[in-house]
């Protein structure tokens, strides 16, 4: 009993807020003919008015006829199930408690008083548009008040609120009055409504990166192993209305939620994280607008109930930044990335859905191919190597910064040979790989070579580059690119030999040895001589 009286409780409000037009009527000047027929077009928008929206479904009930005349506002009557409300009790409804009213009388409305459903296409050129009651161009509807709801909605949408529409309506009217105060001086029976619906959008790009004072392109840039990027996401709190918090099934309730995921090659860096809201100078709070959930490649701000209910939030950019750092184990030849996707709710206690952004971060990483030969072109194994970075080459400010953080090296940034297997066995190759370099100036320093071959004397200088940059290297000096791959590659020679060690080590005790036995063996000679001359 309890729950038909808050039902029938709902039905009257309802119809109660449906007379927002009546004001309009009652300055009408011609009486209504209670025998001709209506029509409702939809004219479904995005936001933007010139902008129609496909493909929105919406369901048209009729909750109540005209009974008696319009001449005198107490003369009208709203006819519901055991229940008529005079015109003269209706006439100060505001616009919001309308939307209330009309949203909580759509979970109620019975499935007989249904009409038809409806579907926004493109009509004669026009897209977002619904019409109900129109046969061969003849109009359908009987007088009285409907209900429009929204009961299916586009991917990347928010649905319209419920409203009521009434069949006629005086003329020179908005769906919420008269426009700019103009008495009506009749009645229409084709109705136009025009329904928004929020726009659901996230984005996101590239803002800082560690060493770069500027971000020329945010949706692509290039980078080193050990950098820090800093991303920004952008998105549009939703504007929940009332409807949609009327629930106490928790999995009924709106939700909001950015979820980021990075790719294998980029890590998170933790205690990075801010989540702001336009107009606020200060961040949100975790915990009390948003939890928080990561690890080192996803992200996952899930906004809470008292954040999606704040009037203040409703409708603005809500803004996420943080950093991740790009790992030894960074892509090369495809592009290291970042996905983010929104996921919300588009209609009061539906499921929710999912949007992802149109704008994917890209970060380009590159490499060094070395391959150890001897004279002839022989593959040859067991030399190892050093690599430098010579920043703000030709410059005052040039220096040369060794590379330690590849994969590959040890911790003294020596770089090894790629192992391959044979017979079983994983032994060293004559290629050497660098990975995760940027664009810029390198030197590769022999710092020991093959068994039975001379050490090289001289570094060895090349560049890469990349224009765009699109991951593909564009330009290179002292090395050979490699199509489509985004190495470069250099072949090493060594030549047949041994190298004599200019300091240190035992080579030098070696040395130092041999002079000694040499100046040894003369005194000794000279010792002899004198004294066979004696």
């Amino acid at each position: 009993m309890k729950k038909l009286l808050k039902q029938l409780l709902a039905v009257t409000t309802a119809i109660m807020m449906a007379i927002t037009l009546l004001p309009a009527m009652a300055n009408a000047e011609a009486t209504i003919d209670y025998t001709k027929k209506g029509s409702i077009t939809i004219n479904k928008t995005t936001g933007n008015k010139d902008e129609g929206l496909n493909g929105a479904k919406f369901a048209l009930y009729k909750i109540a006829d005209f009974t008696n005349g319009f001449n005198e506002e107490d003369n009208l009557l709203v006819q519901i199930p055991n229940k008529t409300t005079k015109v003269k009790d209706l006439l100060d409804l505001s616009e919001s408690d309308q939307k209330k009213v009309a949203s909580a009388f759509a979970t109620v409305v019975p499935d007989e008083n249904k009409v038809d459903e409806k579907t926004t296409e493109t009509v004669n050129g026009k897209d977002g548009v619904a019409v109900f009651g129109k046969d061969n161009n003849e109009n359908t509807l009987d007088a009285g008040y409907y209900l429009v709801v929204e009961t299916d909605t586009p991917q990347g949408y928010v649905a319209s609120t419920p409203f009521f529409v009434a069949i006629p309506q005086a003329n020179n009217t908005s769906q919420f009055g008269t426009e700019n105060n103009t008495a009506a001086t009749g009645w229409d029976y084709d109705i136009t409504a025009t329904p928004k619906n929020q726009k659901v959008t996230i984005g996101k790009k590239i803002t800082s990166i560690t060493g770069k004072d500027t971000i020329v392109n945010g949706q692509a840039a290039t980078v080193k192993v050990g950098d820090e990027v800093g991303y920004t996401i952008t998105s549009i709190s939703p504007q929940y209305t009332d409807e949609y918090f009327n629930y106490t099934n928790p999995d009924k309730l709106p939700v909001y939620k950015i979820t980021d995921t990075l790719s294998s090659g980029l890590q998170y860096v933790a205690g990075t994280l801010m989540v702001k809201i336009a107009g606020k100078e200060e961040a949100l709070t975790e915990g009390t607008d948003y939890t928080l959930e990561t690890d080192d490649n996803n992200i996952t701000i899930t906004f809470k109930q008292e954040f999606l209910k704040n009037e203040n939030y409703k409708g603005k950019e809500v803004t996420v930044t943080y950093n991740a750092k790009v790992l030894p184990s960074a892509a090369v030849t495809n592009p290291n990335t970042n996905e983010v996707e929104l996921s919300y709710t588009n209609k009061p206690g539906s499921e929710t859905k999912g949007v992802k952004s149109n704008d994917i971060p890209k970060l380009y990483t590159y490499g060094l191919k070395v391959y150890k030969k001897d004279s002839n072109g022989a593959k040859l194994t067991g030399a190892k190597f050093k690599l430098y970075k010579v920043e703000n080459k030709g410059t005052d400010n040039a220096q040369k910064k060794q590379i330690k953080n590849l994969a590959g090296m040890d911790t003294n940034g020596v770089m090894t040979a790629k192992k391959a297997e044979v017979n079983g066995e994983m032994k060293d190759t004559n290629e050497f790989i660098f990975s995760g370099l940027d664009v810029g100036d390198y030197e590769l320093e022999e710092v020991e070579s093959p068994k039975g071959y001379t050490l090289l004397t001289d570094t060895i200088k090349f560049s890469i580059g990349d224009t765009q940059p699109d991951g593909k290297l564009d330009s290179a000096t002292g090395a050979e690119i490699e199509t489509n791959t985004g190495y470069a590659k250099i072949n090493v020679t060594n030549k047949k030999g041994f190298n004599l060690p200019s300091t240190g080590g035992m080579g030098t005790y070696i040395f130092t040895i041999g002079g000694l036995v040499v100046m040894a063996g003369a005194v000794l000679l000279l010792v002899s001589s004198k004294k066979k001359r004696a």
